[in-house]
């Protein structure tokens, strides 16, 4: 069935529903496959999944295909199978879900850095301490910290600037 070619393969296909058609053609399709996975996915894990949706891709394209549409089948389906990748791939999810939160790298070595950081270095004002300890040490949000001082936001938040910028 090799010498066949794409047109007679895809009137098996839609007329008879033939396998052996289908997998002549799956088979002809490989690289260009294989090509585009690798172009658009840069995971390894992604393959097997992407690979699969392009074989069901190329069967359904297969039945609907019709030759009144000015393209020739391998056009269409390269066109469809890289919308089909790129969907496939912005669908996924961009973080990992970890079952075993006892190994999860916690952030809470930035929190103790901070807490026994020597801040002598820095010359704070008195109120810059303040909003630094109330800040860093007590994880506060600035709008809190504005209630406890009972100072304009204004003043907070310039002296957050402040320290940002002795910080650098």
């Amino acid at each position: 069935m090799d010498a066949i070619n794409d047109y007679e393969l895809i009137y098996l296909i839609q007329n008879y529903q033939d396998g052996v058609a289908f997998e002549t053609l799956l088979k002809k399709y490989e690289p260009l496959i294989k090509k585009l996975i690798s172009e658009y996915s840069y995971n390894y894990k992604d393959y097997d999944d992407l690979y699969q949706e392009s074989s069901f891709l190329l069967y359904k394209l297969a039945v609907s295909f019709s030759e009144d549409k000015n393209k020739t089948f391998t056009r269409y389906f390269e066109s469809n199978l890289k919308w089909m990748i790129l969907g496939v791939l912005s669908k996924k999810p961009k973080y990992i879900l970890r079952e075993e939160v006892d190994n999860f790298p916690c952030d809470d070595s930035k929190i103790i850095v901070a807490r026994e950081m020597d801040i002598s270095k820095y010359d704070f004002t008195v109120l810059e301490k303040q909003v630094y300890d109330y800040l860093i040490i007590e994880n506060m949000k600035p709008i809190n910290i504005i209630k406890i001082l009972n100072i304009n936001s204004k003043v907070v938040y310039n002296a957050i600037s402040r320290i940002k910028a002795k910080m650098k």
